[in-house]
């Protein structure tokens, strides 16, 4: 049993307004729905719903106490007023988990895009090092082949992902690489994270619904780095426009990476980006670093140097870093190829104009390169209750690179699919290249039908997501699985 005066710190007398006299209790849960006897119960406020709303539910099912940010009345428990419940939330998870990686490195990674590859190749990279690393994201927790949690959130909120971090604390983790998400920093939910190396790898727009404009987005992107201590590293990305006013933001250790300036601490030169993969060499601090990767595009040579530059900070030699790379072939989902004699089949998970051109412009450039000369077929859409401004620049990027497009569903959640295929197609001037085909399955299928051996379809949006979000529901589906049992 835990008491509020063992939880409670100067972070907590900050935030209280009042507190009554709260049992002792067993845990602390933000979902109502499953609170259970002795829990406290901490009140947040959401998108769609406040946790305000479900005190009584959150009675009901066994909370002893509340922490609120409105005192409610004739709720029956004990509350503890605060100015902030997310901020409050973060650091009781702190506090109850015990303060997890208190004297272990965390690495933190954003930015629009690239944030998955970097922590799967970083974790590969680590491990292999010795270094024994568990990784927290969009692809869920891992620490190795067999211990898997899924995440519902790219970072999850502060109380799940103390949780996750005391669980790779007591599985004997030395080091945890994460992705950090600008919902996430606005949201205080890695508030009580203490980075000892953060990652930006690029900015281009995406999450506008939320952030509302691309100052506020980015502003919340630099708070990674305006909260990191003096002792930890700042790797940035040097090729973004927005490289030098991060830099001022923080006070870390600077160290840069670029794949055009080669007064950057990681520059890359004498790179080849084909079909079969990237290969060149890398100035270090500690001298060149040749590479070879399986993995295809400018975009991903990137993310190979934001890798680099981040395992060369945990002190990884050269020789592991560099074999660690020939053998990895990108995270689940990120420019995926099915292999097939049918097509040349990528899924990949870009959801954001950035996201489309860089995947796109690869396959060009791959399909360029081939004597074979095939079609381009893409199968995409965008998801709902989301940025509406990104959709027709989508289009715009998916009909210059491509000679066929399907335009489907994907992850309509509450707003109107016809809508949403609209918008996109006001960014396409050349209707004639355009299908829709609403079924996302039957879209696939039909792009398959289409297409003949020299041909390169791409799916995109949806990566390794194994469920549709339709009206609050997931149903279960995979542009995975749909590919592969057409082709078989």
């Amino acid at each position: 049993m835990t008491t509020v005066e063992e939880l409670m710190d100067s972070v907590l007398e900050n935030l209280t307004k009042t507190c009554e006299e709260i049992p002792n209790f067993q845990g602390i849960v933000y979902d109502s729905r499953v609170a259970k006897k002795d829990d406290l119960f901490v009140a947040i406020p959401g998108y769609q719903s406040d946790g305000h709303q479900f005190l009584q539910h959150a009675k009901k099912n066994g909370a002893v106490g509340a922490v609120v940010e409105t005192l409610a009345t004739n709720i029956g428990i004990p509350q503890w007023q605060v100015s902030d419940t997310r901020r409050a939330l973060s650091r009781l998870a702190r506090n109850f988990y015990q303060k997890p990686f208190l004297n272990k490195p965390i690495i933190g990674i954003t930015g629009t895009n690239g944030k998955t590859t970097v922590v799967h190749c970083v974790a590969k990279i680590l491990n292999n090092a010795g270094i024994s690393t568990g990784r927290i994201g969009t692809l869920g927790l891992r620490y190795d082949s067999r211990n898997n949690e899924h995440t519902k959130l790219t970072t999850p909120e502060s109380l799940d992902l103390q949780r996750m971090l005391r669980y790779l604390e007591d599985a004997s983790m030395a080091c945890c690489v994460m992705e950090v998400s600008s919902h996430a920093l606005s949201l205080n939910r890695v508030a009580d994270v203490d980075y000892s190396v953060a990652v930006f790898t690029n900015f281009t727009q995406d999450h506008l619904d939320f952030h509302g404009d691309m100052e506020t987005y980015f502003e919340a992107k630099s708070l990674l780095f305006r909260n990191l201590e003096k002792k930890a590293t700042a790797i940035i990305n040097l090729d973004s426009q927005l490289a030098n006013r991060l830099i001022e933001k923080t006070n870390a250790r600077i160290c840069t990476y670029s794949m055009i300036n080669s007064d950057a601490d990681f520059a890359g030169y004498d790179l080849q980006i084909t079909a079969s993969g990237i290969r060149g060499k890398i100035k270090t601090p500690n001298g060149i670093l040749e590479i070879m990767s399986p993995m295809v595009g400018r975009f991903n040579a990137e993310n190979l140097l934001a890798s680099v530059a981040t395992a060369s900070a945990m002190n990884v030699t050269h020789k592991i870093i560099s074999e660690t790379i020939c053998d990895f072939y990108g995270a689940p989902g990120r420019m995926e190829r099915i292999e097939t004699d049918k097509a040349n089949i990528f899924v990949d998970y870009a959801h954001t104009p950035d996201g489309f051109q860089n995947v796109l412009s690869t396959v060009k450039d791959i399909r360029d390169q081939s004597e074979r000369n095939g079609k381009i077929i893409v199968i995409f859409g965008c998801g709902g209750d989301r940025d509406q401004g990104k959709r027709p620049k989508m289009g715009k990027i998916a009909e210059k690179f491509s000679d066929i497009v399907i335009l489907t569903d994907d992850n309509q959640r509450f707003e109107n699919p016809e809508k949403i295929i609209e918008h996109i197609l006001n960014g396409i001037k050349k209707q004639d290249k355009i299908q829709i085909i609403r079924n996302r399955e039957d879209a696939i299928r039909h792009a398959l039908s289409l297409a003949s051996p020299n041909d390169f379809v791409l799916v995109l949006g949806k990566g390794h997501e194994n469920y549709h979000d339709v009206l609050g529901e997931k149903q279960p589906y995979s542009d995975l699985n749909v590919i592969q049992e057409a082709i078989n």
